[in-house]
């Protein structure tokens, strides 16, 4: 079981805003499509996955968790 513990102010507004605007920049974000039903359809979000090559998606998809 993981447990996640919420610390207020762990990051200043500017750190943060830092982070956040680095991520939306550098992530290969990408609008992914997933079977519903009889049909494909986008998912509503943008996402980008890193994982290891056990973790979902395929192979080619894969991404590094240390880039």
């Amino acid at each position: 079981m993981v447990f996640f513990l919420f610390r207020e102010h762990f990051l200043s507004k500017e750190e943060a805003d830092r982070l956040k605007d680095t991520l939306l920049s550098t992530a290969p974000w990408e609008q992914r499509t997933q079977k519903m039903y009889d049909k494909m359809v986008l998912t509503p979000r943008l996402t980008a996955w890193y994982g290891d090559s056990k973790d979902y998606g395929s192979e080619e998809e894969k991404r590094p968790t240390n880039q």
